[in-house]
């Protein structure tokens, strides 16, 4: 699999991978898979140096043998680092309590000063592509050009003026250069974490007001097209698994594309909902976060015009037994309250609704939902009473 790989380069990755003294072939395979894609257009554009190859291989191998065989979660291997200074090395190989096996200890101490912005382990369990651990693992010799100040990951490495460095993430930061959402985070970040620590020195025109109001500044679009570009399996995990530790300015972004996912999904749902039945959205709303507000969420108003004019009598059967489904328990309160003024309002529509339709399946089903509504507002009313008088 490293043939490819430039001759130097494949000789340091066998010696360090041969120093971790690991025979488990299957191991060294996902090492090598994870290792590869740091190499394919890399070192087409300049030389990388010895100690980058080493450290990045370390700390591969490391986080994958304590994946692999210590069975570590993406979450465990922070947690560890810091109790395993509580911990004594244990003399044989099994972990007891409050002891620790020399090997795992020191694959701990790898990756303890190699995480790369901690971001090797969730790309060991490929929740990042590395693609957004690349700017932490190799060091530039070539200084980069000034328009490409403000995206810099590390900028204290390269061999910048400071002054000229400033110049850019202010521009950047102040969005007079229109930059993308990626280069406005990462110089903004930068800005703060290079003032705090003293790299560089405050500016007056980057405050904590300016900055947020700058922040807010981000369209949808731009926002769901940085996710998009960075995250390339986003439409496959679960969105707050995205959130760094510490990283407030990202996780705002974060919060900010779960809302623009969260609408354009209950529109969705609500456009189908018109066009397609209530069949075509049961299982969606069983299964969805608003599933105890769905009259609220998909808009009572919405409900009650596709009632009149578009569905069908066994969408109306389905919407029925939906709600009794739902309100099957006793502490509806504390959980559809806000449910109350969205049924009272179906139900009085359905009182008058009845005396325009004469006899008929749909007079018949109207009625069966009717009575459906009926029953689940008393039972909710006669809970939240209950609830009142303790």
């Amino acid at each position: 699999k490293l043939e490819k790989t430039q001759g130097n380069y494949r000789d340091i990755i066998k010696q360090v991978i041969i120093g971790f003294e690991e025979t488990n072939i299957r191991i060294i395979n996902r090492v090598i898979v994870k290792l590869l894609p740091f190499f394919e257009q890399t070192t087409q554009d300049r030389d990388i140096s010895d100690i980058d190859i080493k450290n990045l291989v370390s700390s591969l191998c490391a986080h994958i043998i304590l994946k692999e065989k210590f069975n570590y979660k993406e979450n465990e291997f922070h947690e560890n680092i810091i109790s395993s200074s509580c911990r004594t090395i244990s003399t044989t190989p099994e972990s007891e309590q409050n002891k620790i096996s020399e090997e795992e200890n020191n694959l701990l101490s790898i990756i303890a000063y190699k995480n790369y912005n901690n971001k090797m382990a969730p790309y060991c369990f490929n929740e990042i592509s590395h693609k957004d651990i690349l700017p932490y693992v190799f060091t530039y010799n070539t200084p980069p050009k000034k328009d490409d100040y403000a995206g810099l990951a590390r900028p204290e490495l390269y061999s910048i003026s400071e002054d000229d460095y400033q110049e850019e993430i202010t521009k950047t930061i102040l969005k007079s250069n229109s930059p993308n959402l990626s280069t406005w985070l990462t110089a903004t970040n930068n800005y703060i974490r290079l003032s705090e620590s003293e790299y560089i020195p405050r500016v007056d025109a980057l405050d904590e007001n300016t900055i947020k109001q700058n922040m807010f500044s981000f369209s949808d679009h731009e926002i769901k097209s940085y996710f998009h570009e960075t995250v390339p399996n986003i439409n496959s995990i679960p969105l707050h698994i995205l959130k760094h530790d510490g990283d407030d300015l990202y996780n705002f972004f974060v919060e900010k594309y779960i809302e623009i996912t969260e609408k354009e999904k209950i529109q969705e749902l609500r456009n189908k909902m018109v066009n397609d039945g209530w069949t075509a959205i049961d299982m969606d709303i069983y299964h969805s976060d608003f599933k105890y507000k769905a009259l609220e969420t998909l808009d009572v108003d919405l409900i009650i015009n596709a009632i009149q004019n578009s569905w069908s009598i066994y969408d109306i059967q389905i919407f029925s037994n939906h709600l009794l489904s739902v309100y099957n328990f006793s502490n509806l309160c504390d959980f559809l309250s806000n449910e109350l003024p969205h049924l009272k309002k179906l139900d009085e529509f359905l009182n008058s609704y009845l005396d325009e339709i004469k006899i008929s399946f749909r007079r018949g089903a109207i009625i069966e939902l009717k009575n459906s509504v009926k029953k689940v507002k008393e039972s909710l009313e006669k809970s939240i009473s209950l609830t009142n008088k303790t």
